[in-house]
This record gives C-alpha cells, structure tokens and sequence, in this order.
C-alpha cells in the first residue's frame, strides 16, 4: 500500500512538470530556418461580412528574416471583376520589412497560440483558417472560436500602417 501511494505522486509529479513545461515553451520555427529558407502562412478569413485571403513569407537571408505580406488578387478584384492582375501566384505585395527580435518573440507567441488552437466544432460565425508551410512546421489549422485573432494581431504588431491594397479595377471607372 504504501509503495502505491509513492507511485501515485511521482505519476502527478511526472504530469505536473510536463504540463507546466508545456505552457511556458514557445515554439519558434522561424530560428530555425536556413539562409533562403521560407515559412509561409495562407490566412483565409470568412464571416457574416467579410472574406479575405492573405499571404505571409518569411525568408531567412543570412542573418536577418525577411517578411512580407500580400493579399490575393481575388480579394482586390472582388467576386465580380473583369481585370486580371499578372501575379505569379495570385497575390499582390503590400508591404516589406526585416524583422526585429521583438518581432521574432511576437512570431513565437503565434506559432505557439496557433499549434494550441481547438479545432473542435465552435459556434462562431467567422472561421480562420491558417495554412502554414516551412521545412520544420507544417498545419492546416481552422479557428472558429472568435476567441483569438492572431494573424490580425501579428500583423498589426510588424506592418503598423498597413493599408489594404486600393482596388484597382474599380479605380478604372
């Protein structure tokens, strides 16, 4: 009997310290791309009234990370647009910048926010889905909870005065 009770709080000691490790370890794939190496996140947002798609890559080139953020031709067209945009792969650049280490920290909180996230079924009406591609961290992650915005939120910390691309069929008219 006493031998089980030793057992039992070295099986809540195991848990406990695997538990608290977890919650105070960020992930941080950005560090551990190589020099050309990309991470890029496809953040496609839907609700009630809006449907947005945006692109994010990162390059790693030497020692400093690259971003840059774009928005899908789709979006600049709307649903009804006539004009085609020549864009590689569909996106329009809006904006550059190398990032700082507070930004790198800003990208750890997300990533690891973003692997936590429940995909359960939620009762939100805006869904949030993140497609995230790199050599070391690969997702299809889906948030409908409205309890996070993290693409939002990242943005906004690096491209503080970032506007969306004006809509450039309908300044044609």
């Amino acid at each position: 009997m006493l031998n089980m009770k030793y057992l039992f709080v070295f099986v809540i000691f195991i848990c406990t310290c695997s538990h608290t490790h977890g919650q105070n370890h960020l992930e941080n794939t950005l560090v551990k791309l190589k020099d050309k190496e990309q991470l890029s996140i496809v953040y496609h947002t839907i609700g009630c009234f809006h449907n947005v798609t945006f692109k994010l890559v990162v390059t790693r080139t030497d020692k400093n990370w690259e971003a840059g953020i774009y928005e899908s031709q789709n979006d600049l067209l709307g649903y009804g647009g006539h004009f085609y945009y020549m864009f590689d792969d569909g996106y329009l650049l809006l904006k550059r910048k190398v990032l700082t280490a507070g930004d790198l920290q800003a990208f750890s909180q997300f990533e690891t926010a973003l692997r936590k996230i429940d995909q359960s079924f939620s009762f939100c009406t805006t869904n949030d889905d993140y497609a995230v591609k790199s050599n070391y961290y690969n997702a299809q992650v889906r948030d409908g909870n409205c309890n996070w915005n993290g693409f939002r939120t990242l943005m906004n910390s690096w491209f503080v005065d970032l506007q969306r691309a004006p809509n450039f069929a309908e300044c044609l008219f």
